[in-house]
């Protein structure tokens, strides 16, 4: 099994044990994520729980901060410096 099919596995084994977990991130839904690692959660979870969004620093802000309890989210980012503006948010 390739890396991105492993990823890809367990997205769509989380996503389908609570139905509270969504994914947002660049092109995660049409385009099906960088290297295809959503490849078909988009078909299979549909728009409200597979959220494409634009390449802002502040959407995964925004994502980060859902994790309240009542929602779960997954954050698909390909650039990792990005990540360290998110921490410090």
């Amino acid at each position: 099994m390739r890396y991105r099919e492993a990823l890809n596995l367990a997205l769509r084994e989380e996503m389908t044990a609570d139905r509270n977990v969504f994914l947002m991130g660049e092109d995660v839904g049409v385009f099906n994520g960088a290297f295809k690692v959503t490849d078909g959660l988009l078909k299979e979870f549909g728009e409200d729980r597979v959220r494409d969004t634009p390449i802002s620093e502040n959407t995964h802000c925004l994502t980060a901060n859902l994790r309240d309890g009542s929602v779960s989210s997954i954050l698909s980012s390909g650039r990792r410096n990005w990540s360290d503006l998110m921490m410090d948010q």
